[in-house]
């Protein structure tokens, strides 16, 4: 009988625990597709930039390690 109880409380335990993650899990979904409208909704501008970087300049590689 005490193992039953035991299995019970686990089980209930397991339960919460997994609905606790999944609403966690669909506010964080919620507030990324909020982010990702937002940052979209800014992508009818193009962009223009304000620096201009050169290409990396080649390196010597040693062959005799």
């Amino acid at each position: 009988m005490r193992l039953s109880n035991v299995s019970f409380v686990f089980v209930l335990v397991s339960l919460a625990a997994g609905w606790a993650f999944a609403q966690q899990e669909e506010s964080d979904a919620a507030s990324s597709t909020q982010q990702s409208t937002t940052a979209a909704g800014s992508s009818d501008q193009e962009f223009t930039p304000t620096e201009e970087i050169s290409e990396d300049l080649s390196v010597s590689f040693p062959i005799d390690i």
